[in-house]
This record gives C-alpha cells, structure tokens and sequence, in this order.
C-alpha cells in the first residue's frame, strides 16, 4: 500500500515512514553503510542489521541495498516484516486458525513472500522456486530479508516457542545458497544473534547509528535538487546544523562536523514539513525558511500527540463491549495531546538518567500509559535501551523533554487522523509489543468504515478473529471468523471461504465443540477438492479428535489423489506409530528427512524402538525433544521411548511434560494413554 502510494509522492522526503524501493533515487546520505550491507548479504548466510528505533534500517535496506544489488546482478526477494497477525501489503490476511501448528510469525514470512503454507517444509520449498524463479539465473544466491525481526523476542508468548525461527535458521544452514539478512532494533539484537549462532551460523552484523554531517547533508540537499527547488547555499547546512547533536557548532565545513549525528527521524520529519510549507511562487528553499530546533521538535510531538490520543480515541470506542476490568484499562489511557505529552516528558533522556532517577528511593516511573509509551515507540519519539538484563525507554532527543513539556502553549492544529489500513497495520505492531487490548481496539476501529470494502472488512475480521486464537478466547474468533467468511461470499473469494471455514473449524474445536470443528473442515474439503491443504488439516483434526481410522483414510486419499504432500505422509506416519504399525509407520516418515517436525521425528523413533532398533531410536528422539519442547504429541513419544529402553525417571518426566504440553497439546486419547503410562510407572 505505501509502496504504491509513494511514487506520486510529490514530496521528496517521506517523513517518519521508510523509503520504499522505489524511491532508491532520493535515498542519500548512507553510501558506505549501503555497499557494505550488500556486500556482506550477497556472500554471508546471515547477516544482522542493528540499530536503535528510528536509525533508518528499512529505509537503508529497501532504497539502498536493493537497488545496488539488482544493478549488480543480484534479485533479493521482497523484504518480509514479522508479525503475528500475517497482514501483507498486498492480498488476504491469512486465519492463523486455519493452520494450527504454525508458529503466528512463520506464517505471516509466508504471506508476505507469498508462499501457500498448506505444504510441509514451505520454507525450503520457497527456497527452491525462488531459486527457479530468479531473473539471474539458478545459480545465484536467493537473497531473503526480514524486516523487525525484534518482535519474535518482545512477542514470544504468541510465537510457539520461536519454533519458526529455528525453522528458518535450519533452512537457511542446509542450503549453502541462501542468504538471509536480519533487521533488528539495537535492545533485541543480542538475543537474535545468540538464537543465530546455536544453528551454527556465522554471523555478520551491522550496526546503524546516527547520520554522520555530511551524510545528512547530503540527504536534505540531493532530494530538493532532484525536485527542481533547490537550497540556497548555507540554508542546508543550517537545517543541518539545528539537527546535529554539534548543535554550537558554528562552521559549516563538513571536515568539522564528522563528529557529529543526526538523527535520520527527525530529519526526514523536518524536511517533509519544510517542503509542505513552501509556498507555490518558492522556487529554492532560503535560510529564512528553515525552522529551527525548537520548531522541528514541536511540529513533530504536536502531529504525533494527536495521533496518539486519535488511536486511543478509536480504541477505546471500538473495545465498548470488553469487559468491565478492560474497559477500566481504557480508562486510563490519555485523553489530551497536552496530557500524553506531559506523561511523555517524564521520560528519561539517557540511560544514566534512566539509572539515577531508578536509583532514587520513592521515586515513581513515568505516567505514561504502556499503549501511549508503544505508540511513542512506533513514532520514534522514545526508543529501549539495553543495559545487561535491563531494557529501558529513553526519549530519542534529549530536547524533546523541553518540548513535550511545553506543547500546550503551541498554537492548536488541525487533528491528525490515521486511516482504516493503517489501523490494521498498527494492529499488528501493538500485538507483537504485547499489548492485546490496543491491538483489538485498533483492528476494531478499522471495522466498518465507510470508505473500504466487503475485502478489507474481511480483513479487519480476520485480524479480530486472529487476536481472539491467539489470546484463546477461542468462541469470539469462531465469530469472526464466520462474519469474514460471509463477507468473502459476496465477493466470490472461493479460497478465502474454505480459509475461513478451516479457520472457524478449528476455534470451534479449541472449545470443546468437535462435531463443529469436523463439519465445519467437511464442508471446506467439499467446496475444495482439489485443495491438498484443506484435506490434511481435516485429517489432522479428524486424529486430534480420536478417530484414527477416519483419520488414515483422509489422508491415504490425498496421497492417493496428490502425489507425495509431505504433511499428509508425516501423518499418517504419526498415526501409524502411534497404533503399533512400525513397518508402515518407517516407509512414510523415513520419506521426510531432518525437516520433519518434532513430533513426525519422535514417532520414527518409537517405530525404530518398536523395531528393536533401540540406539538409532534414542539418537533419534534427543534432538526430537529438544526441537519439540512445547510439543505433547512430541513428548508423549519420546516418553514410551524412554520407557523401552528401561529409563523410568526419563519416561516420567517426559509423559508429565507431555500431558502439560500446549504447542501442540495432546489429543484426548494420546492423553488417556499417558496417564495410564504414568499410573502403571
């Protein structure tokens, strides 16, 4: 959506959003940060782009590295945000009901790429047709990029354990011809690096600071002349100078202001707002016209403080019906721009600052709400610092304290109103920073509004219904998932029904409702024949439910009818172990290589232990448990393992773990066998 609005951009600065790539023309200002990250994405498995919020990261990826690579004969793939909520710029948001297993965070990579998540291994099997579909060639590298890769860290609760970045990580260390590139901010970095480096991955890392003088130089001054209005000498290196954290400097000659920074935030904000304000007879932009610090810094918290207290605003009316406790929560969001930018101005400068106000007896933190202080995050007024174990927010100017506090004096401006795709995008930023409220607030503001369709609204409630899943208020995203469902009817979306239904299925059966859940994927399998993924996930249920016959003869069918579909042979290889059938259980999952899921290694573990092949079993089921923590039906397997080989204390620990498993959890009739192994040890 930005990517398509940008290019009719009259302004050539883009503010507080990142440069698109189309844009790489008006990007200045990073030349050697832009060939270096090329060169390291293009030759190492994986490279870690760092930087605190608001340093330019996307911007430097998606209007520098992309360009000089393509020009150099390279075709990275588009660049994927993480998210839980997989809301692509472009096409359906997918149900994450719809696929149960899936870590939320995979699976937006996944739509974001593009890429059908009903196969097994569909990262290797997108690895592969990229390679296919590359413009230079097979032999190339296939070049992958993942933008915030911080909220696989702030959001684990909702990620399975971070099981889809491993996924990734194993992927990328077997194929000596990926190249995957890591944005992350500066306070989860050491986390991702560490989590790269137990794959056994070099890694490469590149940290992204402040604009040097020149360079921010260079960014006010190329985009302007390219424009046709260019500045007047000296009037850039005044709006430089008024940014820089050399702010008494006096000379203009860049050698004597390498030393300084600039914040690229708050000069792109500046130069947007200068450009707006130019008048149609301003044919260059003079000294007179330059703003200085105190103004850029008021104009930028006044926008942002409206929109905050807008967000909230529609939040709060959109999360009416909560219940009482959280409808007390959103009471004591800031009503006033004035009121959160007081609250905002509490906020520490520093980190030494940070640390002495905390070491200060009776001293309470700062006011400001937790959705405000992510909502001052998202706009790069506040970022986190990491200090050993400690992360803490500090203001990104050590102005803008001065200018919260005094906002109220500024004359009044018109408010500052975010639209209905925003909302849903910012949806998905508040869930991943842990705030589940705001984030059904926001996808519920975007509900309904006039100027969107019967496609968007499916959108918003799908988004609704994911929020719900992955909170497990599993009756409200039955609901609505059922209204997106009825909305894609109307437009004849086939696909995005029979996801819908798989979708309902599944939260139906999270409440217990079963003969729900099946009928629902019934009727999905029926309205798509031809779609392997529906089949499987029937399949799947039909197991989890109890009924392993119906089960088997689902999935022999899509075998029979689709050729070898990987998670149909993991299966019913799961469910042939399960009942004794070790020989047949082998022929399917010995099919499946290393890239099986814990749960699928497991079972080939207990049919070799069956087998009486007890050492390739015990081999087998160590690195099945470490991968499938959280796995009951993984855990559960690696028990009766345990259990053959006469290691009771083991078993017991593992069947206990098991029964207790969420992700996924055990279905009710593996359940009743593991407390019977546990009654009878």
């Amino acid at each position: 959506m930005e990517e398509l609005t940008s290019r009719h951009d009259p302004n050539p600065y883009p503010g507080r959003r990142p440069f698109t790539t189309a844009e790489g023309h008006r990007f200045f200002g990073r030349a050697d940060e832009t060939r270096r990250l090329a060169e390291l994405w293009a030759h190492r498995p994986v490279t870690v782009l760092r930087g605190p919020s608001g340093c330019g990261r996307t911007s430097l990826i998606n209007a520098g590295v992309i360009p000089l690579l393509r020009d150099t004969r390279h075709d990275p793939v588009p660049v994927a945000d993480v998210g839980p909520l997989a809301v692509p710029l472009q096409g359906r948001v997918l149900p994450n009901a719809a696929f149960p297993e899936w870590d939320p965070y995979l699976l937006a990579l996944l739509a974001a790429w593009r890429e059908d998540p009903g196969e097994a291994g569909p990262v290797a099997a997108f690895l592969r047709r990229a390679r296919r579909r590359g413009r230079f060639g097979a032999q190339r590298p296939v070049l992958l990029a993942v933008d915030c890769a911080e909220r696989w860290f702030t959001g684990r609760a909702l990620s399975r354990g971070r099981s889809g970045l491993r996924e990734l990580l194993t992927v990328v260390a077997a194929d000596p011809g990926a190249r995957l590139l890591f944005s992350v901010r500066e306070e989860e970095a050491e986390h991702l690096v560490e989590a790269v480096a137990r794959h056994g991955l070099p890694v490469a890392e590149v940290r992204l600071g402040r604009l040097t003088w020149s360079g921010a130089l260079s960014a006010v001054v190329e985009p302007a002349q390219q424009a046709g209005r260019p500045f007047e000498d000296g009037a850039a290196e005044r709006l430089v100078d008024e940014l820089s954290t050399t702010h008494n400097a006096t000379a203009h000659e860049s050698a004597a202001h390498e030393d300084a920074g600039v914040e690229p935030v708050l000069l792109q904000a500046a130069c947007r707002t200068l450009w707006d304000r130019l008048g149609e007879t301003d044919e260059t932009i003079s000294s007179r016209l330059v703003p200085s610090l105190d103004d850029i810094l008021a104009d930028l918290c006044t926008a942002t403080m409206d929109n905050i207290v807008d967000v909230l605003d529609a939040a709060a009316r959109s999360a009416g019906a909560t219940s009482e406790a959280e409808w007390r929560t959103l009471r004591t969001w800031e009503r006033t721009p004035e009121e959160v930018a007081r609250h905002a101005a509490e906020i520490p400068s520093s980190p030494e600052e940070a640390a002495a106000a905390a070491r200060e007896r009776g001293r309470d933190g700062p006011a400001v709400s937790a959705a405000a202080r992510h909502l001052l995050r998202e706009a790069h007024l506040v970022k986190s610092v990491r200090t050993g174990d400690t992360t803490t927010d500090v203001l990104q100017h050590a102005a803008l304290a001065l200018t919260l506090d005094r906002l109220g004096e500024r004359p009044k401006r018109s408010r500052y109103r975010t639209g209905p795709w925003h909302r849903l995008r910012a949806a998905e930023a508040a869930l991943a920073a842990g705030q589940p409220l705001l984030a059904r607030g926001l996808a519920g503001a975007a509900a309904g509004h006039p100027d969107t369709d019967a496609g968007f609204q499916a959108d918003v409630q799908t988004v609704l219904g994911n929020i719900a899943y992955l909170h497990g208020r599993f009756d409200e995203a039955a609901r609505s998932y059922q209204r997106a469902g009825e909305l894609l009817q109307t437009i004849d979306d086939s696909v995005g029904v029979v996801r819908q239904l798989a979708a309902e299925g599944w939260a139906r059966f999270a409440t217990g409702d079963v003969e729900r859940g099946v009928a629902l994927l019934r009727s999905g399998a029926d309205l798509a024949p031809g779609d392997a993924s529906v089949q499987v996930g029937l399949g799947r249920m039909l197991w989890r439910a109890g009924r392993p016959e119906a089960a088997l003869a689902v999935l022999s069918g899509v075998l029979n009818r689709h050729g070898d579909v990987s998670e149909a042979r993991e299966i019913r290889g799961e469910i042939l172990a399960d009942r004794g059938e070790s020989e047949s259980a082998l022929r399917d999952l010995d099919r499946l290589g290393r890239s099986a899921d814990p749960a699928a290694r497991a079972a080939r573990a207990l049919a070799l232990a069956r087998r009486g092949r007890l050492d390739a079993a015990r081999a087998e089921i160590g690195e099945a448990v470490v991968a499938g923590a959280e796995s009951g039906p993984a855990l559960y397997r690696a028990a009766q393992v345990e259990l053959m080989t006469g290691d009771t204390g083991t078993a017991t620990d593992l069947a206990t773990r098991a029964v207790e498993a969420r992700h996924p959890p055990l279905p009710e009739h593996l359940r009743a066998e593991a407390w019977r192994l546990l009654a009878d040890v």
